[in-house]
């Protein structure tokens, strides 16, 4: 077995750190009386709800601008790894263009 690398490691390191992150963002979500899950986060409210088309879809409100998922998500739990994975980069490239 080959020894794990200062680059393999911080790789590692960055995607525990990645999931996380989006474990954390999951975690705000809660359930309406309609029965979708929301969340409002960084001056915005994420919305996951079934879909008419079938499955489960999102919408993103920020400034009166809404944005809604292009295709249905099979479940909610793959739509909230979705958003989650979009909230990570934003915040990610906020954090490379500061630095």
């Amino acid at each position: 077995m080959m020894p794990v690398t200062s680059v393999q490691r911080k790789k590692a390191d960055r995607e525990q750190a990645l999931h996380q992150a989006i474990r954390g963002f999951i975690s705000g979500f809660r359930r309406s009386q309609r029965g979708s899950l929301w969340r409002e986060y960084d001056g915005a409210r994420f919305v996951v709800f079934p879909s008419q088309r079938g499955g489960y879809s999102y919408l993103i409100v920020q400034d009166d601008v809404r944005e809604f998922s292009e295709s249905s998500f099979e479940s909610e739990a793959e739509a909230l790894e979705w958003l989650g994975g979009i909230v990570v980069e934003v915040l990610e490239s906020r954090h490379q263009v500061a630095a």
